[in-house]
């Protein structure tokens, strides 16, 4: 048992699809896994953006299911096209409000 209050940040394990990944379909959802639980409150379209790379955010929600941060897209994403997932420094915290240090970008390309 520790008695230190926890300040360490929370960073990205895993993100689905993986970085680089290509060929990926256009009905494809965007997961993501974090090193600590994360505040669903902190979750949202200014704290996690899905968008064409440089281009506007994806409309859609987001919500966290056995500790996966999942974003589903209103509309299928474009054929033959490059995203981008962006969690901006400071966006979404942990449970202790501990917040993301850096920012994390991933991309991948649908088929």
């Amino acid at each position: 048992h520790a008695n230190a209050i926890d300040s360490k940040p929370p960073v990205v394990d895993t993100v689905i699809p993986k970085n680089g990944a290509t060929g990926q379909a256009v009905t494809s959802r965007i997961g993501v896994s974090f090193s600590d639980n994360i505040e669903i409150a902190t979750v949202h379209s200014g704290s996690c953006i899905v968008r064409p790379v440089g281009g506007q955010p994806l409309a859609g929600s987001w919500g966290i299911r056995m500790g996966v941060v999942n974003f589903d897209p209103d509309e299928p994403l474009k054929a033959a096209t490059t995203y981008e997932v962006v969690l901006p420094q400071g966006g979404v915290t942990d449970l202790v409000g501990n917040a993301l240090a850096a920012e994390f970008k991933s991309t991948f390309t649908t088929k």
